[in-house]
């Protein structure tokens, strides 16, 4: 977000994706597989929580960008 230079910015954005894509992956299949049954629902909730939390908090973060 705060890179001076395009290669700097382009580095960061395919690391977090790759981190991002390999939470994702682990994620699902440690909930089908191996989470005991009783956490299954609250760890599928947490998860589509944060996922929304983490959109809403990029778009007012675009929106303050577009203000200033």
């Amino acid at each position: 977000m705060f890179a001076k230079e395009w290669k700097v910015w382009l580095l960061s954005k395919v690391l977090v994706g790759l981190g991002n894509g390999l939470t994702q992956t682990v994620l699902i299949i440690y909930n089908s597989e191996i989470a005991p049954p009783p956490i299954r629902g609250f760890l599928l909730a947490a998860w589509q929580l944060t996922f929304g939390i983490g959109g809403l908090v990029a778009s007012l973060g675009l929106q303050l960008l577009i203000k200033v």
